[in-house]
């Protein structure tokens, strides 16, 4: 649920894209607030500057996420990322004079399919020293013996905490069924099979391959001196040097589902839990739009009728989570729910059923622009924290450019013929693909049958005779 609302602010950030301006050493894209850079080197540079803002988060995003993992050693990004944003940032904190975790700052670390990040959040004055620190970690990749292996130890306990969890079993499930080839379909979890066989020196090297200049993306968001964070951006990420050249991910073209996917476990779980997934386009199309309104209606923190009329269908004790999971390619339009009473058919045809009435509630579109006009103003007051900066990068990463036109200009765009044919092209019948775990209900036994009996014991006899009944 945290992800589906991260990447949800995502395409709700406000994002300019006006006209560019040839400058020395580099392009730039401004209007009002927001600037962005492009270095000779590659390095790209967006800001978002606040006046009344207290705190600035800046944050160096590596644009490889876990689908870039190397065939057999999925699980990579997250073992960079952890290295990365705890060790190695840490020493170099410390390094400073004085230290930065004396005047506050502190770090933040996420990793997503088509990226990760390192970052730092602390208050502005400190801002420049802050970007220093990231482009010391950027230039030099030598990760330490002890560094890697304590960071390998952590890794493997997390991978056996999540391995037990449900959710990320559902999610890899619906994943695998979407996908048939593309690196979409890998899961971190599926490292723990390979994790020991990982070498210091392929780390490395995987490192080095991955923070190459043009692959990075420096996002910084608060109440920053323009000027002098910009020129010190530019300096010291500027003297970055290219060693082995950015590796792209290939284009994949995922063939075509001929027949909706459903894969059903039966076991001893907790509850019942039921996935139905549907492919979407990539995070640039227009199409997200309609779908951004269709998931606040149906949401958990939705009041709309739409949403009642869908809770009232499920049985008593139920839980429902929509979730978004936008890709810089085709991503997913996911609703989860959970409870006692749930038989996975039935809750396929019953959300179908919503999803085809949703388009006909004259309601709908008014209540998504009242919606969308409190969000835009939580986003507003989040705009010093990490999470403006997250949204921030990742719009610009999914998106490939921020948006041309504020996001409250695209959602009052969508029209009720407009979102239903979003409905039709991606949410039909045809495309769904379900993943349940249903939880096995055992019959009772009779308690005189054989097999509820318990063994007879076992008799010893010892050398004096003493009998033991174990």
């Amino acid at each position: 649920m945290m992800i589906g609302r991260l990447l949800l602010a995502t395409s709700l950030v406000i994002v300019f894209l006006v006209c560019f301006t040839p400058r020395t050493g580099h392009s730039e894209v401004r209007h009002d607030t927001l600037t962005d850079h492009r270095l000779r080197n590659g390095v790209r540079i967006v800001s978002h500057h606040g006046t009344d803002h207290p705190l600035t988060s800046v944050q160096l995003w590596i644009r490889s996420g876990r689908a870039d993992d190397p065939p057999g050693h999925t699980g990579m990004t997250d073992l960079l990322s952890e290295i990365l944003g705890k060790p190695v940032l840490q020493r170099l904190l410390d390094s400073s004079i004085p230290p930065l975790c004396q005047r506050g700052v502190v770090t933040d670390t996420a990793r997503y399919a088509d990226a990760f990040m390192v970052g730092l959040t602390g208050p502005s004055a400190s801002t420049p020293e802050m970007i220093r620190v990231l482009a010391r970690m950027a230039g030099d990749t030598t990760i330490s013996k002890h560094d890697f292996s304590t960071t390998r130890r952590i890794l493997r306990t997390r991978l056996i905490r999540d391995q037990a969890d449900q959710h990320h079993h559902m999610k890899r499930d619906l994943f695998r069924l979407a996908f048939s080839i593309h690196p979409y379909r890998r899961h971190y979890l599926d490292g723990l099979d390979s994790l020991d066989d990982w070498t210091l020196e392929l780390v490395r090297h995987e490192a080095k391959r991955r923070l190459e200049p043009a692959n990075l993306l420096v996002a910084i968001s608060g109440g920053f001196s323009e000027r002098e964070v910009h020129d010190t951006a530019a300096e010291v990420f500027g003297e970055l040097d290219s060693t082995v050249g950015r590796a792209t991910r290939p284009v994949i073209i995922e063939p075509k589902k001929v027949r909706p996917h459903s894969r059903i476990h039966r076991g001893t779980y907790d509850q019942n839990h039921i996935s139905m997934a549907f492919i979407i386009p990539p995070a640039k199309s227009e199409d997200i739009f309609p779908l951004l309104i269709l998931t606040e209606l149906l949401g958990s923190s939705s009041r709309s009728d739409v949403r009642r009329e869908l809770m009232a269908q499920l049985p008593s004790g139920s839980q429902l989570d929509v979730n978004l999971f936008l890709r810089r390619e085709p991503g997913l339009f996911v609703l989860s729910a959970r409870g006692p009473g749930l038989e996975p058919q039935e809750t396929r045809a019953r959300i179908l059923g919503i999803l085809g009435r949703a388009i006909s509630n004259t309601s709908l579109i008014d209540m998504a622009h009242a919606r969308q006009r409190l969000l835009l103003q939580e986003a507003e007051r989040s705009s010093t924290s990490s999470g403006r900066t997250k949204a921030l990068a990742l719009r610009t990463i999914l998106a490939g450019n921020p948006s041309p036109r504020r996001p409250a200009e695209e959602l009052t765009a969508v029209t009720r013929e407009r979102l239903r044919t979003v409905i039709r092209d991606h949410l039909s019948d045809e495309s769904a693909i379900l993943t349940a775990h249903v939880r096995l209900e055992l019959p009772p036994r009779d308690p005189l049958s054989p097999e509820a009996l318990p063994p007879p014991p076992t008799v010893l006899t010892a050398a004096s005779g003493a009998r033991i009944v174990l």
